[in-house]
């Protein structure tokens, strides 16, 4: 094992935090004519909670062209497959991230405080999408009205 550390988001506890790793495999592949990878899998263990993270890395070259003078392309992309993430915060605003990623951080810890910090992530993208109304309920019935007249 390369790296026996990483930071890395827990989705159990929601700390991100360096973990160790407890395992790995990795499986080669070589498809011939310059195409080959790999996938590398990774458990690591959360100091704070104790539950795994799976990480999966996967790796390819592929030569691109008539002959060997052509450059070789490689791709590469890593992402955490266990405990299953469907949302992709990646290309949230900078402010609605990090309020949705702290409310995030204590889902398993105190539902109710979640539940208070999603609140204010609803309030950050209505305030971020100019919604107009004296309380919550109100700034979301008039960001659905204005996506609604904009689809009509």
């Amino acid at each position: 094992m390369e790296n026996n550390q990483k930071v890395l988001q827990c989705y159990f506890c929601g700390n991100e935090t360096l973990m160790n790793i407890v395992g790995e495999h990795k499986y080669n592949w070589d498809e011939g004519k310059g195409y080959y990878g790999y996938f590398n899998y990774q458990m690591y263990s959360c100091p704070v909670c104790g539950r795994v993270t799976l990480n999966e890395q996967y790796w390819d070259i592929s030569f691109r062209g008539a002959n060997e003078n052509d450059k070789e392309v490689n791709f590469i992309e890593e992402e955490i497959v266990y405990p299953i993430n469907t949302f992709k915060s990646d290309d949230l605003p900078t402010k609605i991230k990090r309020a949705y990623d702290s409310a995030l951080k204590t889902k398993n810890i105190d539902s109710a405080i979640c539940l208070i910090a999603l609140r204010r992530t609803l309030e950050i993208i209505c305030s971020e999408k100019g919604a107009q109304g004296r309380d919550l309920w109100h700034k979301i019935e008039d960001l659905s009205k204005k996506v609604f007249y904009h689809l009509s």
